[in-house]
């Protein structure tokens, strides 16, 4: 009689409510509300009298972090790697075409060369789309260690844009939380230490997350740096 599997370490599954999201419509809706959101963060932040609120949104819609976040759940949310890969690649491509469609349309990108832009953005969705989609559902279909892995890739982006984020003020303004980089920044740290202990049930997975997530981080810092730089030469 064949032993039976032990499930204690996998991931829950999708919830029935979110399964979805895995679908080609899901793919499709969550890749345009990103794109929309990310244009209405951009209205937000061009109102100087907004509330704090609306400042933070504003910030939380112009950071990477939210892109990999969404990739992740629509990767989790499908059943194969490499299918996950591919759907969460066209949703982020589907939200930058939403982006810059919906910015052109609303008058926002009037005088401004939308093409060296998208097609950056879209080489961006080419790269995240798999890696973050393949994590989400290696974190959910491969319990163990490629879980723990998957966490820490997510969980180190968030940690290094939120070492760019501080970076970029501190020599200026120090630590001061009233600001809105740095709530973003913060907000991005409780989120990448919180996501060890709320994604992965074995001690053993967390450690390989929390030891893999500071290796991520410095590599992603480098490709942050690496992105910013390309979108100052294409801004002129």
């Amino acid at each position: 009689m064949a032993a039976e599997p032990d499930v204690s370490t996998a991931a829950p599954p999708p919830a029935v409510e979110t399964r979805w999201v895995g679908t080609w419509p899901g793919v499709l809706l969550v890749g345009a509300g990103l794109g929309v959101f990310a244009w209405w963060a951009d209205v937000l932040l061009a109102q100087p009298e907004a509330p704090a609120v609306a400042g933070l949104i504003g910030g939380l819609g112009n950071v990477p972090s939210v892109w990999a976040l969404l990739a992740f759940w629509v990767g989790a949310s499908g059943s194969s790697i490499g299918g996950a890969a591919v759907r969460a690649t066209v949703c982020l491509g589907v939200a930058v075409g939403a982006y810059y469609l919906v910015s052109t349309l609303s008058g926002a990108r009037t005088g401004v060369q939308v093409l060296p832009a998208t097609t950056v953005w879209l080489g961006v969705a080419m790269v995240a789309g798999p890696v973050f989609g393949g994590a989400g559902a290696g974190w959910r279909l491969r319990p163990g260690r490629l879980a723990g892995w998957s966490v820490a890739l997510l969980a180190g982006v968030l940690v290094a844009e939120a070492w760019m984020l501080a970076a970029e003020l501190l020599p200026y303004r120090g630590v001061d939380l009233s600001e809105r980089t740095f709530q973003v920044a913060a907000l991005d740290l409780i989120v990448a230490l919180a996501l060890p202990f709320l994604l992965l049930r074995r001690a053993a997975d967390r450690r390989v997350a929390l030891v893999g997530m500071p290796l991520v981080a410095a590599a992603g810092i480098v490709g942050l740096e690496a992105l910013a730089a390309v979108l100052r030469l294409v801004r002129g």
